[in-house]
């Protein structure tokens, strides 16, 4: 199961070759100020095509719907991914289980994998008769079931998450932006770099790549000018992922 979020390193490897191979070229890391310059806030890396000399300045971060996010996210990524280990090949199916955002931390992947076993093997003709997800209560939680269209032969899991959650993400985004905006300006400014903000989607299992790219355009202003390049990664860096450009 991989390790969940991804590191800095993991988002930056899959910009850089999505950025080789859309230009083309060979940009690699040339530096990496912020573990060297201790003194002042440094940008994250220093890239450089050894053809054109050219260089670029990235600053990488995680885009969170909240500061709690990324503990609860773990959580429930490292939670399904036992459930659905314990449960490979052996349920009558494949199977798509709705939870709530956060799984309750007394409920193990065992007892849950356990309960959900029966469920599916008890009701399965009620789950795959019913128009919409068929709703059940097992160790205390509510969840959904439904059939999957991805031929795997066992369960796969999603999150049902209420709007309201995602009410913050303007303004977590915006305190993102003000954040990393002066460690690219000086690259830009000084040193006439070109210059990338790369954020890690960690929204998207929860909201389209599409709308987290609406509203992290929507953000951007004219304080940001000196950002030449915004990129949005999403899915899964380093090798199942994808680059989405807001500008």
């Amino acid at each position: 199961m991989k390790r969940y979020p991804p590191s800095e390193d993991d988002v930056l490897e899959t910009f850089r070759c999505w950025l080789n191979a859309n230009r083309p070229a060979n940009y690699a890391v040339a530096s990496r100020p912020d573990e060297t310059e201790r003194t002042t806030p440094a940008i994250d890396f220093i890239l450089q095509d050894p053809d054109t000399r050219h260089e670029i300045a990235v600053e990488v971060s995680s885009l969170w719907r909240s500061g709690e996010a990324g503990s609860e996210d773990a959580y429930w990524n490292d939670w399904q991914g036992r459930v659905c280990e314990l449960l490979a090949e052996d349920v009558p199916g494949d199977f798509l289980v709705f939870t709530s955002l956060q799984v309750p931390r007394g409920i193990s992947p065992g007892t849950f994998a356990t309960a959900l076993r029966e469920l599916l093997c008890r009701d399965l003709d009620q789950i795959r008769q019913s128009n919409d997800d068929y709703e059940s209560n097992i160790c205390g939680m509510r969840i959904g079931v439904a059939d999957s269209t991805m031929p795997r032969r066992g369960v796969s899991f999603a999150r049902r998450v209420p709007s309201t959650v995602l009410d913050t993400l303007p303004a977590f985004l915006l305190a993102v932006l003000n954040k990393k905006s002066p460690k690219l300006k000086r690259h830009k400014k000084e040193e006439g770099r070109e210059t990338w903000l790369v954020l890690y989607n960690t929204v998207w299992p929860l909201m389209s790549p599409r709308e987290v790219s609406r509203v992290v355009a929507s953000a951007l202003g004219l304080e940001h000018g000196h950002i030449d390049h915004v990129g949005v990664v999403a899915m899964n860096p380093p090798n199942d992922a994808a680059v989405n450009v807001v500008r």
